[in-house]
């Protein structure tokens, strides 16, 4: 027997810090991109079509893209150990994402996004915070 009969309820505190959700609008789109270093703008492009999170398309791989003849189209399958919910993962890529693909195909030869010849570790940054301030700064608190 355990020494508690049962589990004590936990009350969890409420979350006073969290920022609200505020959804950008086309234009607010459009001037955070504009005001992004080019890595990221098109990282963050990338990311809006295709609806992966920031640790799948900093992981995002070569080695992964698989040519679909039929659709005269390339798919990324995200293995599960990067994807959250741990299964694996299929990225179809629309005109726009297949357009920032083609742009950096040949730049490094393992990673897709990459900075001075390194993968970039994350989007929010530095340089991501000061594009978002002098972007959409006022309009989105």
């Amino acid at each position: 027997m355990t020494w508690l009969v049962t589990s004590p309820r936990i009350k969890l505190l409420p979350q006073l810090d969290a920022r609200k959700p505020n959804p950008l609008s086309w234009e607010q789109q459009e001037k955070l991109f504009n005001e992004l270093p080019d890595h990221l703008a098109k990282m963050a492009l990338f990311k809006v079509n295709t609806g992966c999170r920031v640790q799948e398309v900093c992981s995002l791989r070569w080695e992964w893209e698989e040519y679909i003849p039929e659709l005269d189209a390339s798919v990324f399958i995200i293995p599960a150990q990067i994807v959250k919910n741990r299964t694996t993962r299929v990225v179809v890529l629309n005109s726009e994402a297949r357009a920032v693909i083609s742009q950096l195909r040949g730049q490094h030869p393992e990673y897709v996004f990459t900075y001075k010849g390194k993968r970039v570790q994350t989007m929010n940054n530095s340089a991501w915070q000061k594009a978002r301030k002098r972007g959409v700064g006022s309009e989105n608190p």
